[in-house]
């Protein structure tokens, strides 16, 4: 043996490595470089997975997990994944429900008792439908974990699994049809709608949406992102375009009379771009419409009991809307005009034609592609005329027999003027 050789031995001996330690820290830079490399080769993004690997020894709470989460899974739309909305109601319903009480535990530690006894303490408070929905988000989010890495090592003993949808409610609510909604409007209460939309504070933008949604039986959403250069009041059509529509497929729509005088009122009402801006008097390029949401709000703030409008005194008119059937929604006028085209004698396959509801036969989808058929467009004429002859409001109609209602607030009559038969 050398000399040098004993000297190296020594030096091993006295600082403990073996002679199989790497001598110096170039052997680790030798050895971090290969694995780039290789990395390189696989097309793996080193820095990506060395910080998932930092998530492993580290642990990763459910806020950690839920912005990784909606960042790559919700936050954009692509194809089917994703919400228009950039998840902004599933952001906010869940930071209300469950983040704020889970959040800051790592994602191993949730358990099925603790996750049970919060959405049934949801449910006590008689809001079955708020537990169900939050409940599937958050179940969402641990399934989406538990397929990636490194997330799916956390949960390898984790119960959340075992809980069903049905254990957390309370009562004989149904998760599924529990959730189903059948409110329509009968005649009555339409006739009732009309003359009190007209005596209330009601906008006259939002009495033109109910008379449109109620004519045409189109979803809230679709009619507020509506603009001028999709409707044609001449030929008396409205293209949906497929982005704004929820089924992603584009629709025209055939304009009744009736549906055509509520377009004609609201262009009256401005010169813009959108039917409905959120606000009057800015600039084409400036020029937005209304969220989905504010139809809705207005009306819903219209049908309140005395115990919420205790909560909100300041809200006008907080029953002016209420009809005997109960509290209805927007997407009850589409259910109404649904049914009444039924009533009409409109077979059910034109029906879910004119609704744009989804097609099941991937051959229909396929095969089919006219927009808009001679029976749809008779389902809606069918659909307006019913509604001129049950609210008097037939330009034919009109005699001296009849006698124009007016508003004890001096408003001026909206797009369909109410008559009564003397």
């Amino acid at each position: 043996m050398s000399v040098f050789a004993s000297t190296a031995a020594a030096r091993r001996k006295r600082s403990g490595r073996t002679a199989t330690a790497p001598a110096s820290g170039r052997c680790t830079r030798r050895s971090l470089k290969r694995q780039r490399t290789a990395a390189a080769r696989e097309n793996i993004n080193i820095i990506e997975a060395e910080k998932r690997e930092r998530i492993v020894r580290t642990g990763a709470t459910l806020n950690q997990v839920f912005e990784v989460w909606f960042n790559e899974s919700i936050a954009e739309k692509r194809g089917r994944k994703g919400r228009k909305d950039g998840g902004k109601v599933l952001r906010r319903q869940a930071e209300l429900h469950w983040l704020g009480r889970f959040g800051e535990r790592h994602i191993g530690d949730i358990n099925r008792t603790d996750i049970v006894e919060h959405f049934r303490a949801i449910s006590r408070t008689g809001r079955n439908r708020t537990a169900v929905v939050n409940f599937r988000a958050m179940h969402q989010l641990i399934k989406w974990a538990n397929r990636t890495r490194p997330y799916r090592q956390m949960l390898a003993d984790s119960d959340f699994f075992e809980i069903d949808v049905a254990d957390v409610v309370t009562g004989d609510y149904h998760p599924v049809h529990g959730n189903e909604r059948s409110r329509t409007l009968s005649d009555d209460e339409i006739r009732l709608l009309a003359k009190k939309m007209h005596a209330s504070t009601l906008p006259r933008y939002a009495v033109y949406a109910v008379y449109i949604m109620l004519g045409t039986g189109c979803r809230v959403g679709e009619l507020s992102l509506a603009r001028w250069a999709n409707v044609d009041l001449e030929a008396g059509l409205w293209t949906l375009p497929a982005p704004n529509t929820k089924t992603q497929a584009e629709i025209t729509v055939v304009l009744s009379p009736f549906v055509q005088r509520q377009f004609e009122a609201l262009r009256a009402m401005h010169t813009g771009t959108c039917v409905f801006p959120r606000r009057l008097g800015v600039s084409a390029a400036e020029e937005v419409p209304i969220d989905g949401a504010t139809v809705g709000k207005v009306i819903t703030y219209r049908q309140m009991t005395p115990a919420e409008h205790a909560r909100k005194p300041l809200v006008m008119d907080h029953d002016a809307l209420a009809l005997p059937g109960g509290r209805w929604r927007c997407h009850d006028l589409r259910r109404t005009a649904a049914t009444v085209m039924q009533r009409c004698g409109v077979d059910d396959t034109s029906i879910h034609r004119c609704l744009n509801h989804a097609r099941e036969d991937a051959l229909d989808r396929v095969y089919l592609q006219e927009r808009t058929t001679p029976r749809m467009r008779a389902a809606w004429l069918a659909l307006g005329e019913y509604l001129d002859r049950l609210l008097g409001t037939a330009p034919e109609a009109a005699n001296d027999d009849e006698k124009e209602v007016t508003t004890t607030t001096g408003r001026e009559a909206g797009a369909v003027p109410l008559k009564i038969v003397a």
